[in-house]
């Protein structure tokens, strides 16, 4: 399976995608296990607070390019091909510096996190779920199918949510999407990816204390911008 280039996912990270790219890639995203962790690399290096400092053996790398750079005189015809590979070399460097502090950084790591989702082996452990200040909610399906059970765990302290989700029916042409609403009426949509009819997923942000009430909508195929298909599950977070 051939997989997403890293500079459409940057730009994906970044919002900077027509509608009708980034509806292309999550398709793909949902079907693709590596992908999903790539942009999961991608959004925690894009969205860190924290100022990247690259390793000793990337820097020992990045000396050396520039001591060659400084003792090798090229000829003035070939100079701009030169500093364009020298650029280019330190570029690349660079760039694979930052890959793997990024692959070395474990989710469950990442405290100064402003916003962090993610679903089955990409959740980190939830030590927040025996916290004495962890809410447990039981989950009310607002359909007629009476499989649908679930929970949902909740810490306005450590600003974390887990909802795990039984008994949903496989959709071939449609997607199951979560919908966290908070106070302003904006929220944060991911679609769900079904394990035998299981959902797991797992939501950490500053905003936790602001969301209302969580909601799982039936949408098209690759999901929607705003929620269009009929309510599974409604969660009044606020009652």
């Amino acid at each position: 399976m051939k997989h997403i280039p890293e500079e459409f996912m940057i730009d994906y990270v970044l919002g900077n995608l027509s509608n009708e790219k980034r509806q292309s890639m999550d398709e793909h995203i949902y079907r693709c296990s590596h992908c999903q962790e790539e942009l999961t690399s991608w959004k925690l290096l894009l969205s860190n607070n924290q100022k990247v400092t690259p390793s000793e053996s990337l820097n020992k790398r990045i000396k050396n390019t520039i001591h060659i750079k400084g003792h090798f005189k090229p000829k003035i015809g070939n100079r701009k091909a030169f500093y364009f590979i020298a650029g280019a070399a330190a570029l690349f460097i660079i760039c694979l510096g930052l890959l793997q502090i990024t692959q070395q950084q474990p989710i469950a790591d990442s405290s100064d996190q402003e916003y962090l989702t993610a679903q089955y082996d990409l959740i980190p452990e939830q030590p927040f779920m025996n916290n004495p200040a962890t809410n447990q909610l039981d989950i009310i399906p607002v359909t007629m199918d009476q499989n649908i059970t679930g929970n949902i765990w909740l810490n306005e302290v450590t600003n974390e949510l887990y909802l795990q989700v039984e008994g949903l029916r496989p959709l071939e042409s449609q997607d199951y999407q979560v919908w966290l609403v908070r106070n302003d009426n904006d929220w944060q949509d991911e679609l769900l990816h079904l394990k035998n009819g299981m959902v797991h997923v797992y939501y950490k942000g500053p905003d936790v204390q602001t969301i209302r009430f969580i909601k799982v909508s039936v949408e098209p195929l690759g999901g929607s911008r705003v929620p269009t298909g009929p309510e599974t599950l409604y969660i009044d977070l606020q009652q």
